[in-house]
């Protein structure tokens, strides 16, 4: 299983009942894929960069996933024919080095220096 982390931009313009079951929708498209759902943010309601199908916001969401690398494919394929979703955005995440590799890496590049 790898760490993924899923950007949504949903419809402004959905209802609060309806964003509820798009949600759950594709919380249920993870768990088919047996994948998991570790976390999910609300970031609320945020003016876009530039119009997407004609609208200036979006409803932003941020949710933290296990998901098989195979698996992302069809999660993928299934969020592209999701309508109220206007954008979205997966990101692998790295595990973080552990403190002896860490270590390696400064002593081979040598002290940081401020300029």
């Amino acid at each position: 299983m790898r760490n993924y982390e899923l950007t949504l931009i949903v419809d402004p313009e959905l209802k609060a009942e309806d964003q509820k079951i798009l949600l759950a929708k594709i919380a249920k498209l993870v768990t088919d894929a047996k994948g998991k759902v570790t976390s999910q943010d609300e970031w609320g309601k945020k003016e876009l960069g530039y119009p997407i199908n004609k609208k200036n916001l979006g409803i932003y969401f941020c949710w933290q996933l296990s998901l098989l690398p195979a698996a992302l494919a069809g999660v993928d394929r299934k969020l592209k024919t999701e309508d109220s979703v206007m954008r979205y955005l997966f990101i692998k995440k790295e595990k973080p080095a552990s403190p002896k590799r860490k270590a390696m890496v400064d002593k081979k590049n040598g002290p940081k220096v401020a300029k």
